[in-house]
């Protein structure tokens, strides 16, 4: 017999009433049914199990060992199923769940910190899965439901999802400290110094390479001699070195070298659209809108303490 159908329902309340008032008769009055149909019930599931529930032979009847026992799993089984329904309806008005996040870049990296914790305090009944791969891969991830949300640069190409900017990275060159070097990028024709040097360029899997590569064809200057990387942070400490050459998004002020030089580039030649993005029509779940003003919030708070700091 299965452990949960239309039988033990009916079962359970006819045992609790017997364990409760003692008799058949009685039990039978309290639930407005028949004592005929009382019996025949128990004995049908007695046959059933392959035991015995009720002890007839003493006044008051009392449930036998195993009738005890049935009646203790039934209860567990009636609380279990109300409280899966309970998870269920929860699930389904987006009160719990998994939101599963994928971020490119490493500069998000401080994003992602604070985000953590806001998200699990504000969204308490969501299981969050956070993971790190190359920013074309989690994009892509994002795209065929892999994950529910990309959090990056947003890659220059055009995408049908939905994106919301929540920063806008400057962007520097960073590189060996030389005489002759401007003092600011303002027209692409500034970029030009940078032929013929070595220069760090993004692994192809990273959206900074789309956007630096670019940058690049529209000024002329050809990359021949390159050191590709994937790692933001490991660029940044290359090129903060004096080492090469390398465009950097930067974040906050870097420690430099003795040798190192910093060059910002004007925002109007080039600047970062850091973004929470998802599949067109997702943005309007409840977790999605949850985990977008959260990235607001913790980037705003990223914000004020760089002022902060510099001051």
């Amino acid at each position: 017999m299965g452990i949960a159908n239309e039988h033990t329902v009916k079962i359970r309340p006819v045992l609790q009433a017997v364990a409760e008032l003692g008799s058949l008769t009685a039990a039978a009055k309290h639930l407005l049914v028949s004592q005929p149909y009382i019996s025949h019930l128990i004995a049908d599931t007695e046959k059933q199990l392959g035991v015995q529930l009720v002890d007839r032979s003493r006044k008051p009847a009392t449930l036998t060992y195993a009738g005890r026992f049935y009646l203790d799993g039934l209860d567990n089984l009636e609380q279990s199923a109300d409280k899966l329904a309970w998870h269920m309806a929860a699930i389904a008005q987006h009160r719990e769940g998994n939101l599963t996040v994928g971020f490119g870049e490493t500069s998000t990296v401080r994003a992602i910190v604070g985000l953590i914790a806001a998200f699990a305090q504000r969204s308490a009944g969501y299981h969050l899965d956070v993971h790190e791969n190359t920013s074309w891969t989690v994009f892509k991830e994002m795209l065929e439901g892999q994950c529910d949300a990309y959090l990056g640069v947003e890659p220059v190409l055009h995408m049908p999802v939905f994106t919301d900017v929540f920063a806008r990275k400057t962007m520097a060159l960073v590189g060996p400290r030389t005489t002759g070097l401007p003092a600011r990028i303002n027209e692409l024709a500034d970029l030009r110094f940078l032929t013929d040097r070595t220069v760090v360029t993004y692994d192809p899997a990273s959206v900074l390479d789309q956007y630096m590569r670019q940058l690049f064809e529209r000024a002329e200057v050809p990359l021949r001699s390159q050191i590709q990387l994937l790692n933001v942070n490991t660029i940044q400490q290359l090129a903060a070195r004096g080492t090469a050459w390398a465009l950097v998004p930067v974040d906050r002020p870097l420690t430099l070298s003795p040798q190192a030089a910093i060059i910002p580039i004007d925002p109007a030649l080039l600047s970062l659209p850091v973004v929470v993005a998802c599949k067109k029509g997702h943005e309007h779940r409840p977790e999605i809108q949850s985990l977008i003003a959260e990235v607001h919030s913790v980037a705003a708070a990223l914000t004020a303490g760089d002022s902060g700091d510099a001051d």
